[in-house]
């Protein structure tokens, strides 16, 4: 990819909402599933910010047109991020791809201790209550929170797994030896979040228990 413009890896669910801490041991930190490729500039304005619906009165942040998608300025929701200063809507053709990441981190982080490190971990919590996404101390013990969960699921649906998603999933699981199941099965959603399961969505594709 070529650009003038400066990149960095942003943590789709901000480490200070749970894990603040850098280290190889605070698995959450360096969880790959929730790790992208971002622009510098626009990470460091997001910075905290939860998701959410913004409208045309909020600010753009454009995107540079890549590999055939993304640019393009003026137009509400268009191809831009946009920010009313509280909450981040980020640009259409990423929207599944981050929530199913953020759904990934609600379930896969639950408290307790690490099976490997025997390092403690957060239990990480997606919520429509802004008033509960608050940055946490100096450790990864405890609830967190981030959101908000009605819009993540919107975006969920709207913008479903593509295959450049799947092969993402693929090269994540050779390194971490785990999936992102939403983005192998995203009708878990709705039975995990919403509690609304169909026995055929949950046993689908041979995952028998």
């Amino acid at each position: 990819m070529t650009s003038n413009r400066p990149y960095n890896r942003e943590h789709i669910w901000p480490k200070a909402y749970g894990f603040p801490d850098d280290g190889a041991t605070n698995h959450p930190y360096t969880d790959t599933h929730m790790l992208h490729l971002t622009d510098n500039n626009y990470n460091g304005t997001r910075g905290t910010k939860p998701f959410g619906t913004c409208s045309s009165v909020c600010q753009e942040y454009t995107t540079v047109l890549t590999n055939g998608e993304g640019g393009g300025t003026g137009v509400y929701p268009g191809n831009s991020n946009w920010s009313d200063g509280v909450i981040w809507e980020v640009w259409s053709s990423r929207k599944g791809d981050l929530a199913r990441a953020l759904l990934y981190m609600d379930v896969r982080y639950e408290g307790g201790l690490n099976g490997i490190t025997n390092s403690p971990e957060p239990d990480l919590v997606l919520t429509d209550n802004l008033s509960l996404i608050q940055t946490t101390g100096t450790n990864t013990s405890g609830t967190a929170y981030m959101g908000l969960l009605s819009v993540i699921l919107t975006w969920h649906y709207m913008d479903p797994p593509t295959d450049r998603e799947r092969l993402r999933n693929e090269i994540v699981f050779g390194y971490q030896h785990n999936r992102n199941p939403f983005i192998d099965h995203p009708e878990w959603a709705d039975c995990v979040f919403l509690d609304l399961c169909t026995v055929d969505a949950i046993f689908a594709n041979g995952f028998e228990p």
